[in-house]
């Protein structure tokens, strides 16, 4: 797992699934969580021995590989999948760390080559009753004895205490936090495993009555040492999680293909796709956000106390709802001891009360994220060609001279019935000019002919300036993907050139009222006569029909034909056309979309795209149009109408309030798993690696989290959202609009509930 996926991620990857698929079995799992030791201390050995994964963290001075959390969240993922019985977390990860960047010079060369060899087996004492440690307030103490130390107190839920040979524990001093070294096999030390939820991982209680330590830490207070420490522990427990709910999903998706119920397979079943698909859309962002917690792990970045506390709400969350879901589509053999599905279960809810409470987690998360502004962060990469480090500074220094100009990024979404201002066509009219839209389109039409990549650097330093970069309408985005898969030279040079001058505006006629978006049973018909074709029909929910000069619609124009051929996508003038549009009112207030009435317009056969009859295939290349650069940055008017909701709380004296900050740091995580996602879709493209499975999710992510903020921003300011603006008509502040427009966005570009058919039958291979 990573930002990008690279060779040796792969063969990393299979090797350990290789080896736990042969160790640790579901049927293994079940059998070595009841024995005394919790773990097979031959698989311990072997692991050691021919994969020497215990010493990943450890030095190579020490013994160690010397590997970083980018590379360990690949192993961890692969034992969360499996869900095993082993002290590797525990041991390699969480004591290793604590050792490594708390410890003294000595004693690494002490524990860690024991540790690095599998020849120890370590635990970490830590955690209070609530199961996580603070500064300052520790259940152990320790105070000096002659040349050594006692501690005493109490330490709970130590992950495989019960049998540990190297047991290290966090105490208080007078001089702050240290780390000490017990022997367990102390008289004064009494170790009691607890009978835990999750079998898998045992937990013990270790209590001190003046047991003799050693303090293995300088005199110093380590607890910013020991915070890092801990925080990277949990980016590899996140890993742990993704492959839980992997596992998960890969088991019940299976199971839908293949379980017969009714005379059909179960995942023909709405329900059952509607189900797995909202798994992927959940699962996916954390994904994302682990790798990019991961870089930040091993690059020291700041964020990485903020993106650990959205991995801890949201990766244990997910991983739960994921493992609920495996049992409830699996039915009543889901629910067995013999399935590994209530394994995932129990591993889940344990993650989520171990390490802080989600309300701890939520609160550093909102203070994290709200501490660092809105600034989009586009650095140039170190290894970047020299094309792109030259197209980055062309885009910076452009946009550096015309910053006074610019229009900011004022909203996630263009709103409905949108009339650009004054100011934004001067602006548009200064990117014209600049060449800085339709950046992919070839140069002989105006564009720049810039590929995934190149638009990506474009698009995040637009996001960096908090400006706009618009699009032309459906002209640009829907269209003209079209017309330069399908067009004719011709139709590309009198058509392209008018998109991009702003001389045309253009609508989509795809829905009909008694069809909606099912294009396969449209009734629009189209003639041929002599050399233009006759259209009547009517269509309907035309975003901007009434302010559109020309529309590219779909028509029947062979009914003979199956129901997905005989379609053609013609170019058809508005203007004195025996089009009459009436605009729709929606519930904005708005005049957004359109229904238009065709009688017997008039279009010339030269306008027809991609020759009559294929107008299917034309159409699904409107339909998947790119759109890695938006995806990647558009976070940015997210947290924008973000900050507009936290500052609008502040003004109004709520955002001190307890509740309120935890409903606020929900809307963060979304926030938050949206830039993830964004941060690897940006890597993976400047690697020409695929991101279809993260642009499948994006529009119902968006769309969903959208309609919540709205409704959930309402709801904080209370009272005062109840006054609207006053002006002529029905007049909303921002935040009242994206509460009714965002209902509006999980219909437009396909239902959300289409969508997840699509998510479910082309990513996760359902059948129909």
């Amino acid at each position: 797992m990573g930002m990008t996926t690279t060779a040796e991620h792969r063969a990393l990857r299979d090797a350990v699934r290789e080896f736990l698929t042969a160790t640790s079995e579901p049927a293994e799992v079940l059998a070595v969580q009841d024995t005394e030791l919790g773990y097979r201390p031959e698989m311990w050995a072997t692991m050691a021995e021919q994969l020497e994964l215990q010493g990943m963290l450890v030095d190579e001075k020490y013994g160690g590989s010397g590997a970083g959390i980018g590379d360990l969240v690949v192993v961890a993922e692969e034992f969360g999948r499996s869900a095993a019985c082993s002290p590797f977390f525990a041991s390699s990860v969480l004591t290793t760390l604590a050792i490594a960047d708390c410890a003294q010079e000595s004693w690494l060369h002490e524990l860690l080559p024991g540790l690095a060899a599998g020849t120890r087996l370590g635990c970490l004492a830590f955690a209070d009753a609530d199961g996580w440690w603070q500064a300052g307030s520790e259940a152990v103490r320790a105070h000096p004895d002659g040349d050594g130390w006692r501690i005493d107190g109490r330490a709970d839920h130590v992950l495989f205490g019960h049998c540990a040979d190297t047991v290290v524990v966090v105490a208080r001093t007078e001089d702050g936090t240290g780390l000490f070294l017990v022997e367990p096999s102390d008289a004064s030390i009494l170790r009691v495993r607890q009978p835990a939820l999750d079998l898998t991982r045992p937990l013990t209680t270790l209590a001190f009555d003046s047991a003799a330590a050693q303090r293995i830490s300088g005199t110093a207070d380590i607890s910013e040492a020991l915070s890092r420490a801990l925080d990277k522990a949990l980016v590899v427990q996140a890993a742990e999680r993704v492959g839980g709910a992997r596992r998960c999903l890969h088991l019940t998706t299976d199971y839908a293909k293949t379980r017969n119920q009714f005379g059909r397979p179960i995942g023909t079943n709405q329900a059952v796709k509607h189900g797995l698909a909202d798994a992927i859309r959940a699962l996916e962002p954390v994904a994302a956000a682990v790798a990019v917690a991961a870089h930040a792990a091993d690059t020291e970045a700041p964020e990485l106390p903020a993106l650990v506390s959205l991995l801890c709400v949201a990766g244990a969350e997910r991983y739960l709802q994921i493992a609920g879901e495996t049992i409830q589509l699996h039915g009543a053999i889901g629910f067995t001891w013999e399935h590994e599905a209530h394994v995932h279960l129990k591993r889940a809810k344990t993650d989520q009360l171990m390490f802080g409470s989600s309300a701890w987690h939520r609160e550093r998360l909102l203070a994290g994220v709200l501490a660092t502004g809105t600034a989009f962060q586009a650095k140039a990469r170190a290894d970047e060609p020299a094309p792109l480090a030259e197209l980055r500074t062309e885009v910076r220094a452009w946009l550096a001279e015309h910053r006074a100009e610019g229009r900011p990024l004022e909203y996630a979404q263009e709103p409905f019935g949108h009339e650009d201002t004054d100011a934004e066509k001067h602006w548009t009219d200064l990117l014209r000019k600049g060449r800085w839209l339709c950046l992919s389109w070839p140069e002989e039409h105006g564009g720049r002919g810039l590929g995934p990549v190149e638009t990506l650097v474009v698009e995040e330093e637009f996001a960096r300036a908090g400006l706009r970069r618009p699009q032309l309408g459906m002209g640009e985005t829907l269209l003209a993907p079209a017309l330069l898969a399908y067009g004719s030279e011709d139709q590309k040079r009198r058509f392209l050139s008018r998109i991009l001058s702003g001389e045309d505006t253009w609508c989509q006629g795809f829905s009909e009222p008694e069809t909606g978006s099912d294009l396969a049973s449209l009734r629009t018909s189209g003639t041929v006569n002599g050399d233009e074709l006759r259209i009547t029909g009517d269509k309907i929910w035309t975003s901007n029909g009434d302010q559109a000069n020309m529309m590219f619609l779909l028509c029947r124009t062979d009914r003979e034909a199956p129901r997905h051929r005989g379609i053609s996508f013609v170019l058809v003038p508005m203007t004195d056309n025996g089009i009459d549009v009436d605009p729709i009112r929606m519930a904005s207030g708005d005049r957004g979309f359109a229904q238009e009435r065709i009688t017997d317009a008039c279009a010339p056969l030269t306008n027809v795209v991609g020759g009559l009859g294929n107008g299917w295939a034309v159409a699904m290349t409107t339909l998947g149009a790119e759109r890695a650069g938006k995806a990647a940055t558009q976070y940015v008017g997210y947290r924008h109408e973000l900050d507009v909701l936290v500052e609008r709380l502040d003004k109004n004296g709520r955002l001190g309030d307890v509740t309120v900050r935890q409903r606020l740091a929900e809307l963060v995580v979304e926030v938050e798993l949206m830039r993830a996602v964004g941060s690897v879709i940006s890597a993976r493209v400047a690697e020409g690696q695929a991101v279809h499975e993260l642009l499948a999710i994006d529009k119902i992510n968006w769309s969903e989290y959208h309609c919540i903020f709205g409704s959930t921003a309402l709801e904080l300011l209370g009272a005062s959202a109840l006054s609207r603006p006053e002006g002529v008509g029905y007049q909303l502040d921002s935040l009242q609009r994206v509460f009714l427009e965002s209902r509006g966005r999980r219909i437009a570009r396909g239902s959300n509930q289409i969508q997840r058919n699509i998510i479910g039958e082309r990513i996760l291979g359902l059948p129909r």
